[in-house]
């Protein structure tokens, strides 16, 4: 078993133990029965005990209850969620970290998160269902000419260094809402990618000398790609590992990229905010379609420049192929008018004749 985290419940008096395992052996723990308390503050010396569950409920969160044995379980659980959180609400909460509850979410549109720290260091899983979300047209991604200039001094491989990616956002962040249990479910979730429909990756971006500059680790649902988190080692780097992300995403035929929560240098990016309603639509009706194998995309380490050149070939291939298409389309419109046209004279001629 994969101990992912160690939560402390409060049950007669005696404090117990309990680890929370991953996926199929999830201990089947429900958040009602563990009457968690933590620590909020003192009160003339003691220490002040509060049900967790219930603070949370008051702060405006949904309780997600549920320790699921199997992916049906998760489906299931994650649609009751999407059915009962209401509007000014987006987050929802539970006791554990599972492979198969993440992948129910990210399948559904919700986007997985936790919080921490709570209490005593405690993580706490936190999906997110976004009132509005920011997402990309893929056809709208354009590649700045400074990320072209750029792109001669660095190289980039995807779905290989999975670790490297999280252990940077670490060193930069500290211990965030990316916390250590849910990165050990994302890497998990990245080694078994065939174990769940969301398919975990990662991008890196290395300098000249071989050193990380910037990357990002991501999902993908259907032919919709979603950033998880990233960081940037130097300075214009993470534009660049943008903008070739955006390139290799086009190249694959995505359709959609998913940004999550909407921030000012997303809509440079081109990204639109999409009301939650709107947003579950793309999303189902996005989800079945094929996704791409990532680790076929660059397992060893390719020209920036190279990659930002083949999208800029495959997009004007695509619009003059575009321009033929409607040039064509509108010849034929023309001939299709002339025939009706041609059609009714002859019709009044043989009227005439009759007459």
């Amino acid at each position: 078993k994969a101990t992912v985290s160690v939560l402390y419940w409060k049950k007669k008096e005696k404090k117990k133990k309990i680890g929370l395992h991953m996926t199929e052996e999830a201990s089947g723990l429900s958040w009602t029965r563990m009457n968690l308390k933590f620590i909020v503050g003192t009160t003339r010396g003691e220490q002040v005990l509060v049900d967790l569950a219930d603070y949370l409920c008051n702060d405006g969160m949904l309780l997600v209850d549920s320790a699921p044995e199997d992916g049906k379980n998760a489906q299931k659980t994650v649609e009751n969620f999407v059915s009962k959180i209401k509007k000014n609400m987006e987050f929802g909460f539970g006791p554990l970290f599972d492979c198969t509850l993440i992948d129910a979410c990210c399948s559904k549109g919700v986007f997985p998160m936790s919080i921490f720290p709570v209490g005593n260091n405690l993580c706490v899983f936190a999906p997110k269902l976004h009132e509005k979300r920011s997402v990309l047209n893929l056809n709208d991604h354009c590649i700045s000419k400074s990320c072209r200039k750029r792109a001669k001094q660095y190289t980039v491989t995807m779905h290989t260094n999975m670790d490297d990616v999280l252990t940077s956002v670490v060193r930069h962040r500290g211990e965030n809402w990316m916390c250590d249990p849910l990165r050990k479910c994302f890497t998990h979730m990245w080694k078994n990618s065939d174990k769940y429909s969301t398919k975990l990756t990662c991008i890196c971006i290395w300098n000249e000398s071989g050193e990380l500059a910037a990357s990002e680790a991501g999902y993908a649902v259907g032919d919709i790609y979603a950033s998880l988190t990233g960081t940037t080692e130097e300075s214009g780097a993470g534009w660049l590992q943008l903008a070739v992300l955006g390139a290799f995403l086009r190249e694959s035929n995505f359709t959609y990229w998913d940004f999550g929560m909407h921030l000012a240098y997303k809509s440079e990016l081109g990204a639109k905010e999409v009301p939650r309603k709107s947003w579950l639509k793309l999303i189902s009706s996005h989800r079945n379609r094929p996704s791409v194998d990532f680790s076929k995309l660059a397992p060893i380490p390719v020209s920036c420049a190279e990659v930002l050149e083949r999208c800029t070939r495959r997009t004007l291939a695509k619009s003059v192929d575009e321009i033929q298409a409607a040039k064509a389309a509108k010849l034929k419109k023309k001939q299709e008018k002339r025939e009706k046209s041609s059609a009714w004279l002859r019709e009044q001629a043989d009227n005439n004749k009759m007459e």
